[in-house]
C-alpha cells in the first residue's frame, strides 16, 4: 500500500480515537446530573484512557491482535453511540457507525504502519 495513504489512514483513525474520548466525556456529562457531571467525565475518560493504553495503543504491553482492536474498537464507540442516544442525543447512532467504520478500515492500515516502524 501506498505510504501516503498509509499515513492518511493513521491521521484518521488519530482523529477518530480523539473523536471517541470527546464522545464518551460529552455522553458522560449528558447522562450525570448536575454537580457530578463533571467527575463523570473525568472518571469516563481515564477510563477510556486506561482501556486504549492497555490493549489499542501502539507502545501497549498487552497490545491486542488487529482483529481484536477492530472488535474492541466498534465496541467502544458503538457503547459510546448507545449512551448518546440514551441521552437523546440524534446523532449518537451516527457517531457510532462512522467511529466503527473508521476502526474497521484503519487498524489493517495502521498495523502495516507499527509494524514497518519496528523493523
Amino acid at each position: 500500500m501506498n505510504r501516503n495513504a498509509v499515513w492518511v489512514a493513521a491521521v484518521a483513525a488519530f482523529l477518530s480515537e480523539i473523536a471517541l474520548f470527546v464522545g464518551a466525556g460529552y455522553a458522560a456529562a449528558r447522562i450525570a446530573p448536575g454537580a457530578w457531571a463533571i467527575p463523570a467525565v473525568i472518571l469516563v475518560v481515564v477510563l477510556l484512557g486506561l482501556t486504549w493504553n492497555r490493549w489499542m495503543s501502539p507502545n501497549a504491553d498487552h497490545r491486542l491482535r488487529p482483529g481484536h482492536r477492530m472488535l474492541l474498537g466498534c465496541a467502544l464507540f458503538l457503547g459510546v453511540a448507545a449512551v448518546l442516544s440514551a441521552a437523546g442525543v440524534w446523532w449518537g447512532p451516527v457517531f457510532g457507525l462512522a467511529g466503527c467504520a473508521a476502526t474497521v478500515v484503519a487498524q489493517p492500515v495502521t498495523e502495516q504502519l507499527h509494524v514497518s516502524s519496528r523493523s
